[in-house]
């Protein structure tokens, strides 16, 4: 049986003291409305985690976890794939995405968090973190592209268990009986939350065709009222883009036009910025089925639920779905996502205390040559009751 993390206590304690300083930090990599958000998820975590000390001292750790840490939500992401496992016992070696690795090392620098929990941080390029994983590990839990994940799986030997959380790729859906302001105030929120740099964010919108007017022209006064600038500014809507050369592939793919009907708006790169743009694309579109992590928005055109069924079920991802204007039940139950929201923003519901995950490409665990996916609970997924 393990011991509730002694720490826990002093890392709330010395997050809270250094907010400040984290806020600074963060703002380096995301937006300052991000960074308030990120910072209020964390808080929040951390008292759940108290809440759930006496059910995780009834468990035991599997022992060591490997973490490939993403490049977004540093600190939120520290709070789900280290303190997590590392609240149940398990000792973490974490490899930070280089695109945030220097302020997460200030963050935890700052905080003694490396004092207060048993992790040891690694600097090993990704292919050599993978192989001392294969031999050293009980468990890795990586975060990045579908590929990446497949080749990993040829790599570690079997009896280590793989978690991978994936793209998302995520789907909004505006019916004909939406009321087309809230979803697309909705809409705006969960498309550009963090610049649209992060895997629940909204990647392509699907409208029915009776109302498909109506919501461009509303899409577009909306894109119209965001404003582009600084991250540190509280009023930034998107910020300074973190991934160029992922960027600048999709840029390409929008100029080669395969798939697209319309470029409503173009948008594109502006220095450090990436001005949104609004495509109208055929539902197979290279742009739309790929993620985009950034922001560019891609509409799709659906005559009735059968068609837009058939569009969706053709996804290769599965992580989230926002639907506006929809109560036919058999309907949702056909969508295979591992988060479905029903008529309101998809990061109203964001909780450390749901499993999280998705279906097909979005992510999966794989242990002994089985293969599961569906949403997962971290904590419990790297320990065992006892």
């Amino acid at each position: 049986m393990t011991n509730y993390s002694k720490g826990h206590g002093k890392i709330l304690s010395n997050l809270f003291t250094n907010r400040e300083f984290i806020l600074h930090c963060l703002t380096k990599v995301e937006t300052f409305q991000t960074a308030s958000i990120e910072m209020q998820w964390v808080f929040q975590a951390l008292e759940y985690y108290e809440n759930m000390k006496d059910k995780f001292a009834q468990r035991d750790p599997i022992g060591t976890v490997y973490v490939s840490s993403p490049q977004n939500l540093p600190l939120y992401s520290f709070l789900i794939y280290v303190f997590g496992p590392a609240l149940v016992g398990n000792k973490i070696v974490l490899r930070l995405s280089s695109k945030t690795a220097n302020i997460t090392k200030e963050i935890i620098k700052k905080c003694a968090l490396d004092d207060l929990i048993d992790l040891e941080i690694s600097e090993l390029g990704a292919a050599e973190f993978i192989e001392e994983a294969s031999i050293k590990a009980d468990c890795l839990i990586f975060t990045g592209s579908y590929t990446n994940s497949v080749n990993i799986t040829r790599k570690l030997n079997s009896n280590v268990k793989y978690i991978y959380n994936g793209s998302g790729n995520c789907s909004f859906v505006i019916g004909s009986d939406a009321n087309i302001q809230l979803a697309v105030g909705h809409l705006m929120r969960s498309k550009f939350f963090n610049s649209g740099q992060d895997c629940m964010a909204t990647e392509r919108l699907y409208v029915h065709k009776n109302i498909y007017s109506d919501v461009i022209n509303e899409v577009i006064k909306k894109f119209n009222e965001l404003k582009i600038g600084r991250n540190i500014d509280v009023d930034t809507d998107i910020g300074e883009i973190l991934s160029f050369k992922n960027l600048s592939d999709i840029d390409r793919i929008i100029d080669e036009g395969k798939g697209i009907v319309n470029v409503i708006q173009r948008g594109g790169f502006s220095g450090a910025y990436y001005v949104p743009c609004l495509l109208e694309c055929l539902p197979d579109s290279p742009i739309v089925q790929q993620e985009k992590y950034g922001p560019i928005l891609p509409v799709i055109t659906y005559n009735n639920n059968n068609e837009l069924l058939e569009f969706l079920s053709n996804d290769e991802y599965g992580l989230g779905i926002t639907l506006f204007g929809f109560n036919n039940t058999k309907f949702i139950n056909k969508l295979n996502y591992g988060q479905i929201v029903l008529n309101n923003n998809i990061y109203e519901f964001e909780s450390i205390a749901r499993p999280f995950g998705g279906f097909k490409r979005s992510g999966f665990v794989m242990q002994n040559g089985k293969i599961f996916s569906g949403p997962i609970y971290l904590p419990y997924e790297t320990s065992v009751l006892v």
